[in-house]
Parts: C-alpha cells; structure tokens; sequence
C-alpha cells in the first residue's frame, strides 16, 4: 500500500473513531438530559419528594391527616405515603385503617373520604382519573373486605402530578342517594391536592 493510500486509511479510520466518540458523547448527554427532565418532573416526581397530603376544607366535616412516611420495610427513597380523610361522622380509626369502627357507628345519611397520596420509584400507577376526582353512583358498590352489607364504597387510584392517589369514600348506604353523592363530590372538589 502507498503512503499515500495508508495515509488516506488512517485519517480515515481517525474520523471514525473521532465519530463514534463524538456519538458516544452526545448519546450520554441526552440520556443525562432525559434523566434531568424525568428527576424535574416531566414524567415522573423527583427523587426524594415527599408526597403532600390533600387539604380538605374545614367545613363542620372531621378532617384530618397523618405524616409523610415509608410503609413498613420499605425506604423512604423507593415509597412514602401520606392519608387524608374528611367525614361527616367522627373518625374511630387510624387514618390509614379500613374505618371498621367509624362505619360501624357511621348513620345511613353519613359520608367518609379517605385520600392516600405516595410517591413510589420507580412509578407503576396508570392515570385514570383527572383531580378531582368524580364519584358516580353506579360504580359505589357494597360488602367490600368483611365491612357491613349496608356499606357503599367507591374506590379509585390514579397517577395525578407524578403522584399515586388512592381515592376511597364510603357511605352508610349500599346505594347513596344522589344528594350523598353530590355531597361527596362537593367535598372533592373543594379538596386541594398538592
């Protein structure tokens, strides 16, 4: 081979390497964007955020919430959570519990909104619904994990703002009333999510 021609071969061979460097580069640079974007919350919530619990107005409903925690056995890293609820009847349980005691003594006119919102990483809920949330009396369905037959229950969870919100509301009745369930999707509305 000439000089000439082995010269040629070995700029050649450079540029190819000088190439795929530079390709190399601009490939890490936008897998650090794209991480960027998903960590500021494009797609999903920054890593180490803390969910916030849903306000609910103070309107003679009992309103209440608990801290910002892991679940048992799991980093706050990788899952946190936080409960809100409001109620027109005196909340019996802890926050997060399955309301056993205060449906029990809940009257048949009476409504319980228990809001779960967590942060999980990575994120494996689905949007489903948009905030607020919207209850419908034909999806309120009864005798829900050993609670009484007369119980009504909605329940719901959606990806909302990068964040995994788990909607229950319950009613004294099986089959709400259409005010019961205005009521509760007045309370909704009026209900803030961080």
């Amino acid at each position: 081979m000439s000089r000439e021609a082995q010269g040629h071969s070995e700029r050649t061979l450079r540029m190819r390497r000088l190439f795929l460097i530079d390709l190399v580069v601009v490939v890490g640079i936008a897998a650090a964007l794209a991480t960027q974007g998903l960590h500021a919350g494009l797609s999903e919530p920054a890593l180490g955020a803390s969910p916030v619990p849903v306000q609910f107005p103070t309107n003679g409903w009992d309103v209440r919430r608990n801290r910002v925690h892991a679940c048992p056995g799991v980093r706050a890293s990788r899952w946190s959570q936080v409960t809100s609820l409001a109620s027109t009847t005196r909340w019996r349980d802890c926050v997060e519990c399955l309301p056993h005691k205060t449906l029990a003594a809940m009257p048949r006119s009476g409504i319980a909104v228990q809001i779960t919102v967590a942060v999980e990483h990575p994120v494996r809920a689905v949007h489903t619904f948009a905030w607020p949330p919207q209850v419908k009396r034909a999806q309120v369905q009864a005798g829900f994990e050993g609670l009484p037959g007369r119980i009504g229950v909605y329940q719901a969870a959606s990806l909302i703002k990068g964040r995994e919100v788990s909607l229950f509301v319950w009613f004294g009745r099986n089959r709400p009333t259409v005010s019961q369930v205005s009521k509760a999707n007045t309370e909704l509305r009026h209900a803030r999510l961080g």
